[in-house]
């Protein structure tokens, strides 16, 4: 009785969040249609932003307004949601927001989440510096292993360890071509 009872408060929480960010003008089957699709089952991944302008919108249309607008290309960002041509991202600081599938590139990228972290020549932590990236910094992502990335980025190309990055979970082994 007590999971029934948690569910039906689940699924009014659910269908109250999907009300709340729908257009005024929205007609109730498109209501319907929408909760539908955000109902299936979805696995997340990264993707980054293609250009310096793109739209950050609290609903899945381009009749919601825009809450932000990126102006960073390159930025990677974490695909949460799908609906229809639109995505539901969330960036390294937390922010969501639903993007047109245009404005995002497959292309792989990162970005160094400490101060001063050091590229390094191999995938070790008394291997030779190369560089030092600051935090805030967008590297593309080449391929990773055992919790090390290769990562190219203004010019340098060197290894660091993957706990020091955003755009990457813990458990991918990537191996890119190119």
């Amino acid at each position: 009785m007590k999971i029934t009872w948690a569910l039906f408060i689940l699924s009014v929480f659910f269908m109250g969040s999907v009300l709340a960010h729908a257009p005024k003008n929205a007609s109730e089957s498109s209501i319907k249609e929408m909760t539908k699709e955000l109902k299936k089952e979805f696995c997340s991944y990264y993707a980054s932003l293609r250009s310096d302008e793109v739209n950050l919108r609290v609903g899945p249309g381009s009749e919601y307004p825009v809450e932000w607008i990126y102006q960073r290309s390159r930025l990677p960002v974490e695909v949460i949601s799908e609906f229809g041509f639109w995505r539901k991202v969330r960036d390294y600081e937390g922010t969501e927001g639903w993007v047109h599938q245009s404005t995002l590139s497959k292309v792989r990228m990162v970005v160094f989440l400490q101060p001063d972290v050091f590229l390094r020549s191999k995938a070790d932590t008394l291997a030779t510096p190369i560089a030092k990236v600051l935090e805030g910094v967008i590297g593309t992502l080449k391929k990773c292993r055992q919790g090390w990335c290769l990562i190219k980025t203004d010019g340098y190309e060197g290894w660091v360890e993957s706990s020091f990055l955003w755009g990457i979970t813990s458990e991918e082994k990537l191996n890119f071509k190119g």
